[in-house]
């Protein structure tokens, strides 16, 4: 078996990105690079995002207004 080098792992708790039509909220969000070592050396990255909501705002008519 190869080495392992971890290079980052980190962690974002909440982050919202909000703009006047849209907008963004992650819960969690990971991010762990590693390299395995060896003779074919292998890069891995792994991104988690759990959960992702994510909202888009139309026109404010609702369905209700346009029967």
């Amino acid at each position: 078996m190869g080495s392992t080098a971890r290079f980052h792992n980190g962690v974002i708790v909440v982050a919202s990105i909000v703009a006047p039509k849209a907008g963004i909220e992650i819960k969690v969000l990971s991010l762990d690079i590693s390299k395995y070592g060896g003779p074919n050396p292998i890069l891995n990255v792994k991104l988690n995002v759990n959960p992702l909501f994510v909202q888009i705002c139309g026109s404010h008519n609702s369905f209700d207004n346009a029967m």
